[in-house]
């Protein structure tokens, strides 16, 4: 499956979005990039693409695609931006049609405009 999801919308993204929580200021690109890797290993769990023991691993190799080292430490310039974008796209792979999320394409919510 394509990780563009994670690539793109990270470059923007810098908190975490769990379930409504709030993004801290302080909160970082890795923190976005776990959220969405979540996000995404969870729905591929509902799509009967993985086990849910896998769930943990299967973020970690989002999130090392997404980021690494200073890079997922790396803090947005505009925190409610990012939250936005992160909501949108959780939101968005929560939801989204499991055959096309096979197919490697994400959703809309999920690509930059």
């Amino acid at each position: 499956m394509k990780l563009s999801l994670i690539l793109l919308v990270a470059l923007a993204a810098c908190g975490s979005s769990d379930g409504g929580h709030v993004i801290s200021l302080d909160a970082t690109r890795g923190d976005a990039c776990t959220a969405l890797g979540e996000a995404l290993c969870n729905r591929e769990v509902e799509c009967g693409f993985i086990l849910g023991s896998q769930v943990p691993i299967c973020t970690a190799q989002r999130v090392s695609a997404c980021c690494t080292g200073t890079e997922c430490a790396q803090h947005s310039v505009t925190p409610e931006l990012a939250q936005q974008l992160v909501d949108s796209c959780v939101a968005a792979l929560d939801s989204a049609n499991c055959q096309i999320l096979w197919q490697g394409i994400l959703p809309p919510a999920c690509t930059p405009q």
